[in-house]
């Protein structure tokens, strides 16, 4: 069974922080750039990496 095509992440909360990671999806600047142009294999690798980020970055909110 194929897996299907990832949504995107986006949040509408497009603000980069100091290391040009999105705040909203916890995406870089090349990911959020390149995502329309890449394959869904490598969406749901950008998801994981992102999903990763952004729970970093939500534990810094949470010591803050």
């Amino acid at each position: 069974m194929r897996r299907p095509e990832p949504c995107s992440p986006c949040r509408q909360l497009c603000r980069l922080n100091r290391a040009s990671v999105c705040i909203g999806c916890g995406r870089t600047a090349p990911e959020i750039r390149d995502w329309l142009n890449l394959d869904a294999q490598a969406r749901w690798r950008v998801l994981r990496r992102a999903s990763e980020r952004r729970s970093k970055l939500d534990s810094q909110v949470d010591k803050a």
